[in-house]
């Protein structure tokens, strides 16, 4: 176990932490100490740990340097914890459990933070115990070799249920179904017999063989050997897994295929050319069905990235996952976080372009957390608006801006180097969305962004007058981004109160009120209906600002809602209704910036419409090439992607035969939208016949 010679009579200072625990860390297999000595020679650097906030770690070699002695401390105790000593490992369990009070977090989010570690120490404890008897093995009898194959067993579940007990873990299998991901990785490294007997004994503990155990988990097996072994090793390595799940190599990586992508991908923050590598060796066993049809001997980043793009909204989809679980560790999303910036340099502005909105949606996953993510979150932006084409800057100018508005005062040099960046050195290619840009706070670092929107401001309102500010308003507060809705509201209502004269004589002046008037009042109250509460109360307010107007002086035909959205259809075969529901669908995906359940939801959804209407760019002037060229270029652009997308739906089917239909409020219709979503489900399980368009 580790143990500290240092005199412990030393005041344990800053100073000399480093050394305490870095030179002073002493190996030995056999030395078990009191339970007083052992208090003594843990307690001490403890008592600096508890003292200090110490940022997470990123790797062992890093820790030492850093000054964050968690780790060591961690492993020193985990060696204790494991000791013969009932004195010794119960002071240990007592020391871990106090290092996880004084960090300030639950035991389950400080087993997260540090699991790679702790699984780390684990597989090299257990393979070397195992190691230790395998010689002896063979000059056995079957009944000893049995006897001792049962005590290894045990011994190495006894441990695994020591660890598991500390971390609060209900039981081994609980624990074992948490690490297994880190474990197997690092015992398939070891390509041994011990290897082979450990990987067993989690598999006879999961009532799991050891076969599907390996193919289950070969995603994250194959992305850790791409990553930390060399050419050599990654080969025995690999041979080693074709033995033990008796399956060739290209089947074993065709087994989840746009997993091990995902996992590699994970990684090419830290592994660039090594994940590189691995994606070249899965790009040389794809499937002839690959939506990828270039040379499949691939050594250049245009290649790859013209590989990877179909496969891109999964990958989006993935890291949004990794962000979002409870489960992944602060240091893997900072992790996801760096590798997202990897991908997007490596995919370049043609493929980022194509996936903006996604793209979007996972950087502001980010926005949510704290700690050093402020900072690795402003460079992820700047990466993205610098790996987008300037032709899209304008159109998302406002969906940034907004996004990171609430980072301008944590991080506000890398802020507003972003702005900069967008509203200065490419003034041009946001010119007509400059107007969108009217919630900038006042900040010394936004001087100059704001002098050349006060400046945008001066040159235009010369020219404007207030029907066409008001034209601008409507616009933005149909914005599909609802803090976008709620700051063009803000501004709307702050207009209409300084311009109550013109807005009496717009009203008042004629036999119907000016047609700007009639449509401000039918987009505010479509606005009551917006599902964010703040955004319907402005609306509110901006109504009241108007006043009270003669609803029959109103003129509603001049709207831009009458008629011209509403196009009767004669069924869902109607080509009419598949363009209207792919043009929802696609404001839907849009509108989740925020939410990316929601999001993918609408991404599936439009995957499966583009489908069956076989909506497509073709040769032939069919009616899937019809409806396909009668979008806009813009839904297009989003809509491409979802050509070549494998969603796939996570949820149950629902057994519709015992069910009449859904009532509102019951267990199918808790709310409108489940009731909704219900409802529509019930009804087309009456659809009878299939259809052609």
């Amino acid at each position: 176990m580790f143990y500290l010679t240092s005199s412990l009579s030393e005041p344990f200072s800053e100073h000399r932490h480093i050394d305490l625990l870095c030179k002073s860390l002493k190996v030995t297999s056999q030395h078990e100490c009191s339970s007083s000595r052992l208090k003594a020679s843990v307690c001490k650097p403890f008592l600096f740990l508890l003292k200090k906030k110490l940022p997470s770690p990123v790797k062992l070699g890093e820790w030492a340097a850093k000054g964050d002695l968690v780790p060591f401390a961690l492993l020193h105790l985990l060696h204790c914890l494991l000791s013969k000593s009932a004195s010794v490992s119960g002071a240990a369990y007592t020391e871990i459990r106090a290092l996880v009070a004084a960090k300030s977090v639950k035991l389950q989010n400080f087993f997260s933070q540090y699991k790679k570690p702790i699984c780390q120490f684990l597989v090299e404890s257990l393979h070397s115990s195992q190691m230790t008897v395998l010689p002896s093995t063979p000059c056995q009898n079957a009944e000893m070799r049995k006897q001792d194959v049962a005590h290894q067993r045990e011994m190495a579940l006894n441990t695994l249920s020591e660890i598991a007990n500390v971390f609060d873990f209900p039981d081994l299998n609980r624990f074992l179904t948490r690490t297994l991901q880190v474990l197997l990785p690092d015992l398939a490294a070891k390509a041994s017999p011990a290897a082979s007997a450990l990987i067993r004994t989690l598999g006879k503990q999961l009532n799991v063989n050891r076969r599907e155990i390996l193919i289950n988990n070969f995603k994250y097996i194959f992305s850790h050997l791409v990553c930390s072994c060399s050419k050599d090793e990654l080969e025995r390595a690999l041979h080693y897994l074709k033995n033990e799940t008796e399956i060739e190599l290209g089947s074993l990586l065709r087994q989840d295929f746009q997993g091990l992508h995902n996992e590699l991908l994970l990684r090419i923050g830290e592994h660039y050319q090594q994940v590189f590598n691995g994606l070249s060796i899965l790009a040389s066993f794809a499937s002839s069905d690959d939506p990828y049809q270039g040379p499949r001997d691939i050594t250049s980043p245009e290649l790859m990235a013209d590989y990877l793009q179909p496969k891109l909204l999964g990958i989006l989809a993935f890291f949004n996952m990794q962000l979002l679980s409870s489960s992944v560790g602060i240091e893997d999303k900072k992790m996801a976080l760096n590798s997202l910036m990897s991908l997007m340099k490596l995919m370049g502005p043609k493929h980022v372009s194509s996936v903006r909105v996604k793209m979007m949606t996972t950087l502001r996953t980010g926005l949510r957390f704290k700690d050093d993510f402020p900072e690795l979150c402003c460079r992820a932006w700047d990466c993205f608006v610098r790996c987008l084409d300037h032709a899209y800057l304008g159109s998302l100018l406002s969906h940034v801006i907004v996004a990171l508005l609430p980072l301008i005062h944590i991080q506000p040099k890398e802020t507003a180097a972003i702005f900069h960046y967008l509203i200065i050195e490419n003034r041009d290619a946001v010119q007509d969305f400059l107007h969108e840009i009217y919630f900038l706070p006042d900040h010394p670092e936004l001087k100059k962004i704001k002098a050349v929107l006060q400046e945008y401001r001066k040159e235009t309102s010369e020219s404007t007058d207030l029907q066409t500010t008001l034209q601008l308003s409507m616009k933005a507060i149909q914005h599909e981004n609802v803090d976008v809705r709620i700051h063009a509201l803000t501004s709307l209502k702050e207009t209409l109160y300084k311009n109550q004269e013109k807005l009496i004589r717009y009203a008042t002046d004629s036999e119907t009120v000016e047609p700007v008037i009639s449509q401000l009042v039918t987009v505010l109250l479509k606005g009551c209906q917006d599902a964010n509460s703040q955004a319907r109360l402005l609306c509110g307010e901006c109504l009241g600002e108007l006043g009270a107007i003669d609803p029959g002086r109103l003129d509603f035909s001049t709207t831009e809602t009458q008629g011209k959205d509403f196009t009767f259809v004669t069924g869902v075969e109607d080509a009419n209704f598949a363009y209207g529901l792919l043009m929802e669908l696609t404001r839907a995906y849009l509108a989740y910036a925020d939410n990316s359940r929601a999001q993918d939801s609408a991404a599936y959804a439009i995957q499966e419409l583009l489908s069956i209407y076989d909506c497509r760019e073709m040769q032939t002037d069919g009616p899937g090439h019809q409806l396909w060229r009668r979008f806009p270029e813009h839904v297009r652009e989003i809509l491409e992607p979802h050509l070549n997308t494998r969603y796939k739906s996570s949820q149950k089917s629902t057994d519709w035969s015992g069910v009449k239909k859904p009532i509102y409020l019951s267990k199918l219709g808790n709310n409108f939208a489940e009731w909704s979503a219900s409802w529509a489900g019930y009804l087309i399980t009456k659809v009878r016949t299939l259809f052609r368009i």
